[in-house]
Formats: structure tokens, C-alpha cells, sequence
């Protein structure tokens, strides 16, 4: 009998492989002897079984010390003080129960076969664990035959799950917005895996996430952090007016020049921190 072995993940069952139920030994046999007395094989091994113990029974009940003589049973008998009618009898009970024995034997040989036999057909198995489903074999090969992409799953029914656990993605409505998903829970059609961003879109949420982290900080830190950014456009517009007057620049267009680029600049910076 096979099994299905699964865990169980935001209440559906997962699986993860495929097994067999193992034989309970004990409980098979207790069952194959209770199977094997019904049958007609049984019952005539149970009936010169039970005659065997009445013979051995009258035997005793002539005399308690028959049953251990081995040779010379009649000599041994009339040792015994038993006449010759009670001797004639027990002999007529030992033939009997040769005969009884020989056909027992027979059986012995047999009746092992037959317990296999239905121990194949009839075995007890140990309960499965918690972790396990009991599935026909049919019902094996359809679960193993479903195929499944990346990030999906199977649950013991044969329903394809989704999983994308562990993984961020990113939606756009007004504002782009990182977001993420439950074991079983069916990803937004427009969600994207960063990977999958155009340059352009990762721009616009560096860009968003950052005017974010301006709004939220309070008027004394915002103004130092945009007085320290003015200070450092200041010295590479310098650095830009020198570095054009060293390519041969007069001074005028160069300072000009940085000038504008400052401007521009500070534009931006103040927008950004307004």
C-alpha cells in the first residue's frame, strides 16, 4: 500500500514524496492465523489436531507413564502392569495416532504456503504516520504525472499551489510599492521581480524611496542634510570651473559655465528638500 508523504504549509498539505506503509508483523499474523481457520485447509488441520490431543488424552488415561515409552512398546506396557485388552487398545490409539500425525505433517508442508499466500493477500499495516496519506496506485501516477512550473507546488488532492514566499516583488499604482506574498497566494498580474525592472523603473523607485526618506525627516536634520549637499555642489562647481580652464577655457566661459551647472543644480536640491 503507498503513501503520500507531505507538510503542511499555511494549512495545505504539501508534497513532498512517495513511500509504502510498512507490514505490521504481528498484527499480519494474528490476522492470517484467524483468516486461516476458515478455510477448508484450517479447519482439517484444527479437527486432527484436536483428535490428536483426545488420543493422547485416552492414552494418559490408562496409564500416566505411556506417552514417554519410545521402544519395545508392548514389552514396555506389560511392564507397566497394563492386560492385554488395555494394551491392545493403546496400540490401536498409537496407530491411530501415527496416521493422525503423518496427515498433519502433510498439512504442515502446505498450510505454510497458505499462510504465505495470505499474508500477500491479506497484510495488516502499521497506521501511517501524521505525515502520510494512504493513495491507490492509480492515484499515485496522477499525482506523479502533474507537471509544475517555478514557484508552484503540489498538494496531496493534485491541486498546483503557489509559492512565492521569500521572493519581494513590485507593483505600480500612483507610487511604486514592494510587496509580498503568502505561502498559496496568487501574485498580482503586474507584480515584478526586480530583475525583471527597466532601468528606468528601478531610477523611479531609487528617486521615490528617497524623497520618502527627505519627508520623513524633521525641518533641523532636512536643513542640515541640504546646506551639507549646497557645500559640496559649491566646491565640484569650482572644481568644475577649474577643470575647464585647464582644457583651454577662458575664464569667463568657464566660470559662466559652472555657474550654470550650480544653478541647475541647486534646482534640483531644492526642489528636492523645498
Amino acid at each position: 500500500m503507498k503513501t503520500v508523504l507531505f507538510k503542511e504549509v499555511n494549512g495545505y498539505k504539501i508534497i513532498k514524496g512517495f513511500s509504502k506503509l510498512t507490514i505490521d508483523p504481528v498484527a499480519t499474523k494474528k490476522n492470517i492465523a484467524n483468516l486461516y481457520k476458515d478455510t477448508e485447509h484450517g479447519k482439517r488441520f484444527a479437527i486432527l489436531t484436536h483428535q490428536l490431543k483426545v488420543l493422547n488424552e485416552a492414552i494418559t488415561s490408562i496409564n500416566p507413564r505411556i506417552p514417554g515409552i519410545q521402544n519395545d512398546i508392548e514389552i514396555s506396557l506389560k511392564n507397566l502392569g497394563l492386560s492385554q485388552k488395555e494394551i491392545d487398545q493403546v496400540i490401536i490409539y498409537q496407530n491411530e495416532q501415527k496416521e493422525i500425525i503423518r496427515e498433519l505433517n502433510e498439512l504442515l508442508v502446505s498450510k505454510r504456503e497458505k499462510e504465505k499466500q495470505l499474508i500477500k493477500e491479506n497484510p495488516v499495516y502499521f497506521e501511517p504516520t501524521d505525515c502520510e496519506i494512504i493513495k491507490t496506485d492509480s492515484e499515485i501516477e496522477i499525482l506523479k504525472s502533474i507537471k509544475i512550473e517555478e514557484n508552484q507546488e503540489i498538494d496531496v488532492d493534485g491541486n498546483i499551489i503557489p509559492n512565492f514566499t521569500g521572493i519581494d516583488f513590485w507593483v505600480k499604482n500612483d507610487q511604486w510599492e514592494k510587496v509580498s506574498y503568502d505561502f498559496g497566494e496568487e501574485k498580482a498580474v503586474d507584480a515584478k521581480n526586480y530583475s525583471d525592472l527597466t532601468d528606468e523603473e528601478k531610477q523611479e523607485i531609487i528617486e521615490q524611496f528617497e524623497t520618502e526618506r527627505i519627508s520623513a525627516l524633521n525641518q533641523i536634520d532636512k536643513e542640515n542634510e541640504r546646506q551639507k549637499l549646497v557645500d559640496q555642489l559649491a566646491t565640484q562647481a569650482a572644481l568644475k570651473r577649474s577643470g575647464l580652464e585647464i582644457q583651454g577655457e577662458s575664464p569667463e566661459d568657464a566660470f559662466f559655465q559652472s555657474q550654470q551647472w550650480y544653478n541647475e543644480e541647486l534646482i534640483k536640491i531644492e526642489e528636492r528638500y523645498g
